[in-house]
């Protein structure tokens, strides 16, 4: 079984970096130079948080039964995660078709292409899969 303290290190180091880089851009006096690295750490931060975290959840699952109780309740922030952005995705076609089908609203500008309707649908796979199995290999 591997611990828990090895198993989150690297979500640990990642999360502080997360947190140092974005609170380290309100105290950047150059505005623009505040803003890219505020951006870039909630753009880039969060993901690799996010998959160290389901990592370390992962080694975590490989042990005893006590493990697996544990890996499933610690699994809740990613199965939170997926439910909004299922939730998400849901709301974004739904707004869509309202527009489309009942009474367009004047911020609509129309679907120029299938192309705007990829984000939501892939919201709500990546959603689904994530409510249902969020520690899935592959």
């Amino acid at each position: 079984m591997t611990s828990y303290g090895s198993a989150f290190r690297p979500f640990g180091i990642a999360a502080a970096l997360t947190v140092a880089a974005f609170s380290s851009a309100f105290w950047i006096p150059v505005s623009d130079v505040a803003v890219v690295v505020a951006i870039a750490s909630i753009l880039l931060g969060l993901p690799i948080t996010i998959l160290l975290y389901r990592d370390g959840l992962r080694a975590v699952q490989t042990g005893d039964g006590r493990a697996t109780i544990t890996a499933t309740v610690l699994s809740l922030p990613l199965r939170i995660l997926g439910g909004t952005s299922f939730i998400a995705g849901v709301a974004i076609l739904l707004w869509l078709a309202y527009n489309i089908f009942i009474e367009r609203q004047p911020q609509f500008t129309g679907l120029q292409s299938i192309r705007q309707v990829i984000l939501p649908i892939v919201l709500i796979l990546f959603g689904y899969r994530l409510v249902r199995r969020p520690l899935a290999r592959g």
